[in-house]
């Protein structure tokens, strides 16, 4: 896995909710799921999933607030039971398949310490998923202070 430093903005329309951070592995597929059967409603789709995360903040931050739905290419407004979310800003970024997103976000953090960036914890974590022939790689843009 390789990791690099980046300044990068995203626009997207999806569906929010809150929930444990420990059922998110659970809930954020659901939703997922439910957003794309109405991915047809979304105006100027890039067609690319994407998903924030609000930041764990520490043991003791147990619910958080997220986002999944579809890069969109302009400002909008978004259906009914969607929000359109803008986000930007420095980020520590890697890609690696679906199935490795765990050990992804892990590392990230590790290289992201190694190389003097702090997190920015009141940001989101942004993740972006590619679809290919054989399976799905996930992109994760971690929040960093600078």
């Amino acid at each position: 896995m390789t990791f690099e430093a980046v300044e990068k903005s995203f626009r997207m329309v999806g569906m929010e909710a809150r929930g444990e951070f420990s059922d998110f592995g659970e809930s954020v597929p659901a939703l997922a799921k439910t957003m794309m059967e109405r991915a047809a409603e979304v105006k100027h789709s890039t067609g690319i999933e994407i998903a924030l995360f609000e930041t764990k903040r520490g043991e003791g931050h147990r619910t958080g607030r997220y986002v999944v739905g579809l890069m969109v290419e302009e400002r909008q407004d978004a259906p009914s039971g969607m929000v359109y979310v803008e986000a930007g800003g420095k980020y520590v970024s890697g890609r690696a398949p679906i199935e490795k997103v765990a050990d992804l976000h892990e590392k990230a953090v590790a290289w992201g310490g190694e190389h003097g960036f702090e997190r920015n914890l009141s940001a989101d974590i942004i993740e972006v998923y590619h679809a290919l022939e054989d399976g799905e790689d996930v992109e994760i843009f971690l929040p960093v202070k600078g």
